[in-house]
């Protein structure tokens, strides 16, 4: 679904890699639990593309990771170009080897999971159990390390229809730490989704979702130090209509959702109500483009608009207009993705509060170096609902980098850095975030895989009472799939 400002789609560095153009910026959910690499690491051939979520507000810590309805906005995090937005990708099972495919999309005939065929349908259950230890749990200045378990299930169900689609997924994650109850947590995510082929070139597309998740103690947007993880629920329901003449494309995508964030506790026992983040948003966006060859000259103008339910401090309602113009697709052999610049602007409901607007960046690419090699880059720039409640939000600018590298046909190893700003607007302060890791995947048979990561971030913090801190976190684990 075409989102606006906060679509920095999320990419997990544990789940595998999408096989077209991935996601700019996201948090790994093994490793560091801040920005990924485009893409995340790489996954598993022959498995449904898996990029993140709708409109996706936080940075979350869990490993529940959902399919998005595709699209122009997605690099998914998430992501699917050259598609257009608001399209469901159906599944996609690899075929193709060599120069013209990346490390991720690569099929591997040998290790391809099969799924379950039952009718027009594909089956494809995993299950997840990892091992993971983080130096700073509680992403303090003198936070102290724990040690942790995790087990997660996946099951997506794919149409394989001559005309039309409809997806259904649903995903489960439970994490369990050695010294400290208070950061157990269960997330989940489900969805369905569908696409009606009026005629070849022509559809209408449906998405709807709900998911269950926790806030990553240490992103940007995160200033009050609480007992336990903030919790919240997301409700989403996208549309989106595609028609093609000729070489031009044209394609109309909205949303609908909201955001439920649930109350805590101070390190005190004080209750610390969050309904000052609680809010409803609706989005609409056109695409526009044009493809020569491979590549597609696209514009799109897109508009948000954000309806809190109520602050005692500050009125944090918003209307966003974002404006963007690049190329999407393949414009050689070796590059593919998408790059965007445009116009970005919000104007807020509250008198004491300027409006705020500056370039737009929508960036996410892959270069095909060898056979072996695959770069990628992203960079995004969005509005992000913050944690404080003087501030009304909080302008980010996210980069980063990765790369992917098959050792052997069943080795790939990847790695990647992320740098991310936030400067928070109507409040004196910003945050930044730097994070790395390396993810190595061996892919045992069809239905084995061992994998294995290790990351490290620090996040100076200018606004707030969370201090700078640093982390050191790595896991290992083995996933199971038919």
């Amino acid at each position: 679904m075409a989102g606006l400002t906060v679509l920095a789609l999320l990419a997990d560095t544990t789940a595998m890699a999408q096989e077209t153009p991935p996601s700019p910026v996201g948090p790994t959910s093994l490793g560091t639990g801040g920005l990924a690499p485009p893409g995340g690491q790489v996954r598993d051939s022959g498995a449904v593309l898996l990029p993140r979520g709708p409109v996706l507000d936080e940075i979350v810590d869990g490993s529940v990771e959902l399919p998005s309805s595709g699209g122009a906005r997605q690099a998914d995090s998430a992501s699917q170009q050259p598609t257009t937005s608001g399209q469901l990708v159906p599944v996609r099972l690899r075929t193709a080897s060599g120069r013209g495919t990346t490390v991720a999309g690569r099929s591997r005939p040998l290790f391809d999971r099969q799924g379950i065929r039952t009718g027009s349908f594909l089956f494809l259950p995993t299950v997840t159990a990892n091992v993971g230890a983080t130096s700073n749990i509680f992403k303090q200045p003198d936070g102290s390390g724990d040690a942790f378990g995790e087990i997660g299930a996946t099951a997506a169900l794919r149409s394989d229809l001559t005309r039309h689609a409809i997806d259904a997924d649903l995903a489960v994650n439970s994490r369990t730490y050695l010294d400290n109850s208070s950061e157990d947590a269960v997330t989940y995510a489900g969805r369905i989704g569908g696409r009606y082929d009026i005629s070849r070139g022509d559809s209408l597309s449906f998405d709807v979702r709900r998911e269950h998740q926790l806030i990553d103690r240490g992103a940007v947007g995160e200033v009050l130090l609480t007992r336990e993880p903030i919790r919240y629920d997301f409700t989403g329901v996208a549309v989106g209509a595609r028609n093609t003449m000729g070489r031009l494309v044209v394609s109309l995508d909205g949303q609908i959702g909201r955001f439920d964030y649930k109350s805590a506790e101070t390190v005190d026992g004080l209750r610390l109500d969050q309904d000052f983040r609680d809010f409803n948003f609706y989005e609409a966006r056109v695409d526009v483009g044009y493809t020569t060859g491979a590549a597609t000259v696209f514009g799109s103008i897109g508009g948000e608009l954000r309806r809190f339910d109520g602050d005692p401090l500050i009125n944090r309602d918003s209307d966003v207009v974002e404006v963007i113009a690049g190329i999407r697709g393949e414009t050689n052999a070796l590059w593919r993705g998408q790059i965007g610049i445009g116009y970005l602007r919000g104007q807020f409901k509250d008198p004491n509060v300027d409006a705020i607007s500056g370039v737009a960046l929508d960036v996410s690419v892959e270069y095909l170096a060898t056979e072996l090699t695959t770069f990628r880059l992203g960079a995004r720039r969005r509005l992000q609902n913050v944690g404080s409640a003087i501030s009304a939000a909080s302008l980010v600018t996210e980069v980063s980098a990765g790369v992917d590298h098959e050792l052997l046909r069943n080795l790939i190893v990847s790695g990647g850095v992320g740098y991310q700003f936030a400067d928070f607007i109507a409040a004196d302060g910003s945050s930044d975030r730097a994070v790395a890791d390396v993810t190595a995947r061996y892919l045992m048979n069809q239905r084995w895989r061992l994998n294995a990561n290790v990351g490290v971030s620090r996040r100076e913090n200018r606004q707030g009472l969370i201090g700078d801190f640093q982390e050191v976190r790595g896991t290992i684990g083995v996933n199971y799939g038919i």
